[in-house]
């Protein structure tokens, strides 16, 4: 699920592809985690995606070989509410 604000950013920056990208690795974590922070990096056209615990453990990586995401860096959040995961920007969690 996309809060206002992430849905925001998916239909301006037209950025949907990210949602995806964080939700495939969202369903491949352990049952214990409830909270990831997502970082995308941008560099040239290309990017990585990095998923973490958020207490900085790395839990998955994603290269990107292009994208035109018009943002040097982006950082959501995603949360389990104990039925679907929440993605957010920061200043809506």
């Amino acid at each position: 699920m996309l809060t206002d604000g992430t849905r925001y950013l998916a239909d301006t920056a037209g950025c949907y592809w990210l949602m995806d990208a964080i939700t495939s690795h969202l369903q491949h974590l352990s049952k214990e985690e409830t909270f990831i922070s997502s970082k995308l990096t941008v560099d040239n056209g290309k990017a990585r995606l990095n998923i973490e615990d958020g207490n900085g453990a790395v839990l998955a990586t994603q290269q990107i070989p292009y994208t035109d995401f018009p943002l040097e860096e982006i950082m959501l959040f995603a949360c389990w509410d104990q039925k679907h995961w929440v993605i957010m920007l920061p200043g809506e969690y």
